[in-house]
């Protein structure tokens, strides 16, 4: 048999680990806001001193 992996994770058919959204460039963040990583997925929050949803700040 063969795992797959949940969405935002990578695998060999054996286990899976959580895919680096922020680490490998491939977020929706703007320029002004930070990218968290978190399992599965990341976050976009705006710098301080910018208002907006980390996608537009």
């Amino acid at each position: 048999y063969t795992c797959h992996c949940n969405r935002g994770h990578l695998g060999n058919g054996q286990t899976c680990s959580d895919i680096d959204e922020c680490g490998g460039g491939s977020h929706g963040c703007h320029s002004n806001a930070i990218c968290i990583n978190t399992p599965g997925s990341y976050i976009c929050r705006c710098k301080n001193g910018y208002l907006g949803d980390g996608s537009n700040c």
